[in-house]
């Protein structure tokens, strides 16, 4: 079962995380938390997720302030957690996400799932980008990820892989 151990989320709702306070998080994150990947920008899915799910430990990557020092924390983190989502919302504006899913894929692949929400406030996924996200998510669908169609299956899968009632 969980533990209560302080985690990145359990910070002050602050924009970014400063370096010096990562650092005890590296060696705190419990091995019964969920990290956090995806979208980041101004989408609201984590917090949405969060809700469902206020008695599991999550680490939220977005709020942390973007440098190469956070990056290999952050991956450090990532690796220790028990599980790791990635949730694909409209506009998509980067693709770290992908290389750490690509890292999860191969090397832990039970342990890792996938969420595509189509739309997210007025912005939605269509045509040719869309259709190249969905080709891209079936590979690793392929490799033995879960997929899941919205949050709420997400949450689902996530109170069974952690055993949750």
């Amino acid at each position: 079962m969980l533990n209560s151990a302080v985690n990145i989320s359990s910070l002050p709702n602050q924009p970014c995380v400063s370096t010096s306070r990562i650092e005890s998080f590296v060696s705190e994150t419990p091995s019964q938390s969920v990290f956090l990947g995806g979208t980041c920008g101004d989408s609201q899915w984590r917090s949405l997720l969060r809700s469902k799910l206020p008695e599991v430990l999550t680490t939220d990557p977005s709020r942390i302030e973007w440098s190469i020092q956070n990056r290999r924390k952050l991956d450090k983190i990532r690796k220790q957690s028990a599980l790791v989502v990635y949730v694909f919302t409209p506009p998509i504006r980067g693709v770290y996400s992908f290389i750490e899913l690509s890292e999860d894929a191969a090397e832990r692949p039970l342990n890792t799932a996938i969420c595509l929400l189509e739309s997210e406030g007025d912005t939605s996924l269509a045509g040719e980008a869309r259709r190249q996200l969905e080709i891209a998510l079936s590979k690793f669908e392929d490799l033995g990820v879960s997929r899941l169609e919205d949050l709420q299956e997400l949450s689902n899968w996530i109170r069974t892989r952690m055993e949750i009632a």
